[in-house]
This record gives structure tokens, C-alpha cells and sequence, in this order.
């Protein structure tokens, strides 16, 4: 996952979990109002 951040910066990630929340948390995913965390891009 961080590899794919750092090559496409830019780009907005979303990830749906139930079980692995605080993995994406721990590499900068904020908790969205679902069972989304996401990272948004400079576009959004």
C-alpha cells in the first residue's frame, strides 16, 4: 500500500474493511461515516 501511495500521490484511496481498520489507520487512512477509510486526494 505504500508503495502504491507513493507512486500515484495524487490519487484518491478508499478501503472497505470490517476487520483490518486499524492497519489502514496506522498508515494514514482516516475513518470515513461507514465501514470506508480513505485517503483524500488533492482533488477532492
Amino acid at each position: 500500500m505504500r508503495r502504491c501511495m507513493e507512486y500515484f500521490p495524487d490519487s484518491e484511496w478508499l478501503v472497505e474493511t470490517e476487520t483490518a481498520t486499524g492497519f489502514y489507520e496506522k498508515i494514514g487512512f482516516k475513518p470515513n461515516k461507514d465501514v470506508f477509510l480513505n485517503i483524500p486526494c488533492k482533488w477532492f
